[in-house]
């Protein structure tokens, strides 16, 4: 993390708002990976700064999902869809479907939270079509699992297993044997 702050601090000296965005965001990370969670908003901020200096929605977008993130680990939902919806409009703005995918998961995720169960619905049918028109079996893997618990939120287990099952089968051909295995605990609970 030095090295980051370091390089952060000669970017601020030498007035390069691309070298304090990417330090920023990589700084940021690392904080939201160590559960630093002031230290991370206070750096995706400075990276939000930056990024509507240079004009790069592209960061902003990304920056808006970090900053969702943090408050969604935080148990602020409300300001988590905000940040999301954010993103999705970034997204749209610059026609770029992976991060609008991405952000519409992270987006029901918050609203399912909340209890907004239909727009939570919503969000992770619009991104499961974007993942799959990707092809991105992540991506699809993760909103199946999230739409698995979606379902059973709701008491539709039959739906739920549908998930789960459907998510289990891509990790297992992604070769990702703990989503494999949480899924299978949380079939095990339902069958």
């Amino acid at each position: 993390m030095v090295c980051y702050e370091t390089v952060q601090r000669l970017a601020k000296e030498i007035g390069d708002a691309k070298g304090v965005l990417d330090a920023a965001m990589n700084v940021g990370n690392l904080c939201m990976s160590q559960k630093s969670y002031e230290q991370a908003d206070a750096q995706y901020r400075q990276a939000l700064g930056a990024a509507k200096l240079l004009g790069d929605l592209k960061a902003e977008g990304d920056i808006n999902n970090n900053l969702g993130a943090l408050r969604h680990v935080r148990e602020d939902y409300v300001g988590a869809i905000a940040l999301y919806q954010r993103g999705v409009t970034i997204a749209q703005q610059i026609s770029d479907r992976s991060m609008k995918a991405h952000s519409l998961n992270n987006l029901g995720s918050a609203q399912r939270r909340l209890g907004n169960y239909e727009d939570a619905l919503e969000s992770f049918q619009a991104a499961l079509v974007l993942k799959r028109e990707m092809g991105d079996l992540l991506g699809e893997a993760q909103t199946l699992f999230n739409m698995g618990q979606l379902w059973r939120k709701l008491g539709r287990q039959v739906l739920a297993i549908e998930a789960y099952e459907s998510a289990q089968k891509l990790f297992q051909r992604l070769r990702l044997s703990a989503q494999i295995e949480r899924c299978e605990k949380v079939l095990s609970r339902l069958r």
